[in-house]
């Protein structure tokens, strides 16, 4: 008997859409979250080879490719805070093109200096948050790409949704490798 397979196109990073309506008591949680990256990127790469962490993926990016993305978008994050802070109407756009990441050359770098890179711009980000007070974490402004109010707490929610997803696409190379797993490549997709 064949078994039936259920496939599921994952809709593209740019075409998601997100209902910031939940409370501000979510945001320990949410932060906690934000916290254990690092132990995660850590656990992700063991056992592997710098050559093999640089190889792109089905042509994409690389696992230290998407480790440096990691701390490339910590610097917009970082300055959406700024956006925050100064009562800003619109907060800055993100580069959808990700000109940055893809002239970084991840790559020539070592995955624990990436690492090292990003534990450090991430602490600093988060450093942020955690003097961050309740009445702040609702403070609210337009998200350019989305067209929606997004409060400080739901820019940690975004935040979180986007590096699931970019570890997701780095695991996708971790058990494809130890594992020899057929993957949709529509399902893991990258999150562009």
């Amino acid at each position: 008997m064949k078994k039936n397979k259920i496939m599921i196109s994952k809709t593209p990073w740019a075409s998601r859409k997100f209902n910031f309506d939940f409370p501000v008591g979510y945001f320990p949680c949410i932060f906690s979250r934000l916290q254990g990256t690092s132990a995660r990127i850590n656990e992700l790469v063991k056992g592997f080879s710098e050559k093999e962490l640089g190889n792109k993926i089905e042509n994409k990016w690389s696992v230290k490719e998407h480790i440096g993305h990691l701390t490339d978008l910590d610097e917009l994050h970082d300055g959406r805070m700024d956006d925050y802070k100064n009562n800003a109407v619109i907060l800055r756009p993100a580069d959808m093109n990700n000109k940055k990441t893809n002239e970084a050359n991840h790559n020539a770098v070592t995955s624990s200096t990436l690492i090292d890179q990003f534990t450090k711009s991430r602490n600093k980000f988060l450093k942020r948050f955690e003097s961050t007070g309740e009445k702040e974490l609702s403070k609210s402004a337009l998200h350019p790409r989305l067209q929606q109010q997004m409060r400080i707490v739901d820019m940690a929610f975004l935040l979180l949704s986007m590096m699931t997803i970019i570890l997701q696409q780095s695991a996708k190379y971790y058990l494809s490798t130890h594992f020899k797993l057929y993957w949709n490549a529509d399902f893991y997709d990258d999150y562009d």
